[in-house]
């Protein structure tokens, strides 16, 4: 058994700080998942880090098993898996680079896929049936949506597509878009939405991408204390 008040505050605050873990864990891998599920829905607009997505996921995971073990093992006072979560910890924390590199990567990358990928979906949208693809309906979604309207804005469509040439813009901008509904189009006078969707979307994927970015390297830096703390807890008992 642990001896003496130093060892029991350290055998305290691992369990706490493994008890965070678990729930930041299963957090981080929530958060993953709705933006991997997100994501499929503008595959046809926007090329989305997947990868990364589901490095996050994996992180979450090994994050919620390894800290469980570890709650367990400080509890338990056991010092062979106090000592394997000690070397996993550490491993897992080395690891963390990795998704940290993908988001930095893709974070610099933001502008030109959306300046490439965006802006020619959107040159893609047609209103006529024969002529719509999903490519259409993905945008109708991601305007709705993202409560947005064109590349850059309302006026967008009516300098860059003849189909709405007549100050006009896609009913996604003014009403949301149903299977059963004939309206196609409305005037920039009904327009809900002033905001582009380039704007929007870079937003959100810039605040996503660093937010996992400062969490990651939190978690990275934190695990590693953990490390240590079940290092020297280990050697005590």
């Amino acid at each position: 058994m642990v001896k003496g008040c130093s060892n029991s505050c350290i055998q305290w605050v691992l369990f706490t700080f493994n008890f965070i873990f678990v729930c930041l864990g299963a957090a981080i891998s929530g958060l993953g998942i709705y933006f991997l599920v997100k994501s499929m829905d503008f595959k046809q607009i926007i090329d989305t880090p997947d990868l990364g997505a589901i490095i996050v996921i994996l992180t979450g995971v090994a994050v919620f098993i390894i800290s469980f073990f570890g709650c367990f093992g400080a509890i338990r006072e056991n010092s062979c898996m106090l000592r394997t979560y000690c070397f996993t910890v550490g491993v897992l924390a080395i690891l963390l680079i990795v998704p940290v590199i993908i988001f930095i990567v893709y974070n610099y990358k933001i502008d030109d896929v959306l300046e490439k990928q965006l802006q020619t979906a959107f040159k893609e949208y047609r209103i006529n049936s024969s002529q719509r693809s999903s490519v259409s309906a993905a945008i109708d979604s991601l305007q709705w949506s993202f409560k947005c309207c064109g590349y850059s804005g309302p006026y967008w469509w009516s300098a860059n597509l003849p189909e709405f040439s007549d100050s006009t813009a896609p009913a996604s901008c003014c009403l949301e878009p149903s299977p059963g509904s004939v309206q196609t189009k409305c005037s920039l006078d009904q327009v809900k939405f002033q905001k582009g969707c380039d704007a929007e979307l870079r937003d959100l994927l810039k605040l996503f991408l660093n937010v996992m970015i400062a969490i990651l390297l939190i978690i990275g830096f934190t695990l590693l204390m953990a490390a240590c703390f079940a290092c020297v807890l280990a050697n005590a008992v």
